[in-house]
Order: structure tokens, then sequence, then C-alpha cells
């Protein structure tokens, strides 16, 4: 009837046309625009990404608002627990020592929710799911390419860094670099797997080699911890699955493309985890901030998070507030390395730390819950009847959260 909204069998029909491919299209400019700004700090680069986030989000709802159809149990699960994770994140902000700070934290977080939002309830089918996954990886190329640019060629570190020799990418900074290459590296892995063109399949590997090459070039032991709980995951469900395992020469090409980085880079990779304290103090301090800042230096921190999580453990000092938390609660050492050489923990070099901290047991709590339903959904899909290909890109996907929870036990959030 004219006046009315159309009807169709999937429900009411939107005014606006179908808005599940103007989540499509943002998740894929999130993609291949975030890592390139992520770092440079710039307002217009920071308005971008939440203009993308929040316009996948609105779109995302829209759809959701006009279907009929039933979501799956692990959808309707994962949302809720999103939604509790974004309540108590709200709750902190409220609460929070810093408002203006927590204020920002939240819109980029419901900017992430919108592009998690659009992941989840859009790419439907293998298809769809291959090709962003493929995506992703493309993305990555000239991103790693700058890192190993940057290992080779130090001149063209950005200016002012202290991470001599280290690959930074566009990112600026290796932990996040690092972060970025070792979720990538199990999705290139399985996609190499399921490929079925040779051509492809070799070009898969060599792009693995690349991105293996350039994570062991950031020297980020975080990262490193996760790509090696991101492969252990791809070889707990192949052992669990047989029938997913690749063939073994292919699977032995792909061992040799992640090993073979680590052992060309040995001797630095070495003496990266082997520490050497300083046998005499800088900056008139115990410890040596350039020299033992992942270790002594980090304790300390960690020190002065734990002493904040206690003052304030149910809803924390409020999200994007750790500067102002650990002011509060730093120790004597931190403030004389910070009094000689300026500021030293915006964050808490400890993912799950971080989110203690500024969201309390509460937000912690949602977001375990928010992780174990999204790895209980992968588990799922892994073992049901679905075809061979598509069960071994989830192991890659899942195998690509495991390595960025991996990292955050010696990442910042």
């Amino acid at each position: 009837m004219e006046g009315r909204m159309a009807t169709s069998d999937r429900g009411r029909r939107s005014p606006f046309g179908s808005a599940r491919p103007i989540a499509l299209i943002t998740l894929a400019a999130a993609i291949g625009f975030t890592p390139w700004v992520w770092g440079a700090g710039a307002p217009w680069a920071q308005l971008a990404f939440r203009m993308l986030g929040l316009t996948s989000l609105f779109a995302v709802s829209l759809d959701q608002s006009v279907r009929t159809s039933t979501r799956t149990v692990w959808e309707a699960r994962a949302t809720r627990a999103l939604f509790l994770f974004l309540l108590a994140s709200a709750i902190s902000a409220v609460l929070s020592i810093h408002r203006g700070k927590s204020l920002e934290a939240m819109l980029n977080l419901f900017a992430i929710t919108g592009l998690f939002l659009a992941a989840m309830t859009s790419v439907r089918g293998m298809g769809l799911l291959r090709g962003i996954a493929f995506f992703e990886v493309l993305v990555a190329i000239p991103v790693a390419t700058l890192g190993i640019v940057q290992h080779f060629r130090p001149e063209l570190l950005p200016v002012a860094n202290s991470y001599p020799g280290r690959a930074l990418g566009p990112f600026g900074q290796p932990n996040r670099m690092g972060g970025y290459l070792t979720a990538l590296i199990p999705i290139a892995l399985c996609l190499a797997f399921i490929a079925q063109d040779r051509a492809l399949k070799a070009g898969l590997l060599i792009v693995t080699f690349g991105l293996t090459f350039c994570l062991a070039a950031t020297y980020s032991r975080g990262a490193w911890l996760g790509l090696a709980a991101g492969l252990l995951v791809l070889g707990a469900a192949f052992a669990r699955w047989p029938e997913l395992a690749p063939r073994p020469v292919v699977l032995g090409l792909a061992v040799a493309c992640v090993a073979l980085p680590f052992a060309l880079l040995l001797p630095s990779v070495i003496s990266r985890v082997q520490s050497r304290p300083s046998s005499a103090p800088a900056w008139n301090l115990p410890i040596d901030p350039e020299r033992e800042g992942s270790g002594a230096m980090h304790r300390a921190i960690w020190s002065g998070a734990l002493q904040a999580v206690t003052r304030r453990p149910v809803f924390g000092w409020g999200i994007g507030a750790f500067r102002e938390a650990f002011d509060v609660s730093k120790n004597a050492t931190m403030k004389r390395l910070e009094a000689e050489g300026g500021r030293t923990a915006d964050q808490a070099h400890e993912h799950y730390l971080g989110i203690l901290a500024e969201r309390g047991v509460l937000g912690l709590a949602a977001f375990a819950a928010l992780t174990a339903l999204m790895l209980g959904a992968a588990a799922t899909a892994m073992a049901s009847g679905t075809p061979a290909m598509g069960r071994v890109l989830v192991a890659g996907l899942a195998g690509s959260v495991v390595a960025l929870l991996a990292h955050g036990l010696r990442a910042a959030p």
C-alpha cells in the first residue's frame, strides 16, 4: 500500500536501502586506512576513524532493526557480552577522574564496536569471509615493506624516535606494529592452506615470510609471544581435526616461512630475549631505562598500576584515564625517572592490567566473557560439518584473536 514502508520476506525494507553494503564499505575502509594513521596522532585521522566506525555502527543498527531473520545463538550471546562491556566502560567514564579523556575514549570504543559488529553481522558466507581476510593480508604488504626498509635503513625511521634498528612501520612504535602483524600471520597461513591455485599459494607463503621477517625485526617480545600462541592454536586445530591439516609439503614450507626470518636475525633475537642489566645506573636512577626498559621499568609501572587498582577496584579510574590513575599511585623510582627523562607511563604496558585500572573488575570480567564467547563460537564452527576450507579459515581467525590476546600480556592497551 502506498504511504507504507514496503515489506519483503526478510522483514521491512529500509527507506534508505540496504545498510549492509555501507557497513562492509566502512569495514574495508577502516582495514586499509587505520594502519597508516594510527600512530600519526593527527586530529583529522582520529576524526576519520571515528566517522568510519560510527557510520558502521549506525548501518549495522539500521540493518538489524529492519530484519526479522533470527540471529544465531552465538551472535546473540556475543552481542549481549559486547553491550555489557560497553556498559562497564560507560560506568567507568561517568565516574572517571578525567571525563574529557574518557569521553574521547568512549567515542573510540563506539567506533571499534561498529566495526566489530559489521564484521560479525555483515560478513556472511565463505566467499565474503575469504575476500575480507585476503584484503587484510593485501593491505598489510606495504605496511610490512615499510617496516623492513626501516630495519635496513635506520635513517628512514621517524626523527627523535627511541627505537633504533627496529621496524616501526607507519605506527611509529614497535609493539603496535608487532601486534598488527602477529594477528595477520595466522590468517595469511590459512589462506595459503586453502588456496587452490599454486601461484596464489606460493604468493601467500612468500607474503607470510615477509610479514614474519618484519615481525621479527620489530623485536617486540609481546608480538613474538602472540605469534607463538596463534600458531599453537593452528597446531591444536589440525591435531584435533586432521582433515583440516594441509599436505605435509605445504605444511613444511609454511613452517620454513615462519622459522627462517627468526633464524636470519637469530643473534639480535637472542640479544633481545636475554636481559643484560647495565653495570652502572643511568640518569641517577637505580635502573638504566634505555637498556632495562622492558624489565625493571615495566615492573615499576606495573607496581604503580596495581596500586591504582587497589584504590578503585570495582569501576576503575575511568576509560582512557590510566595516566591520571598512575600519577596518583606511582612510586619514587618512577617519579625520579619522569623528572629526568619525561613521561614513561601513559599506558600500563600490559593490556589486561590497563583494563583493570581503567574499568575495574567489572570491565575486565566483561572483556573476558566477550573473548570467551568469540573463541567458543570459533570452536563450534571448526567442529561443525561445514566445508573444510571454511573451517580452516575460522581456525586462522581464532589463531589471530589468540595471538592478540597473548600479545596483550606484554603490550600497552
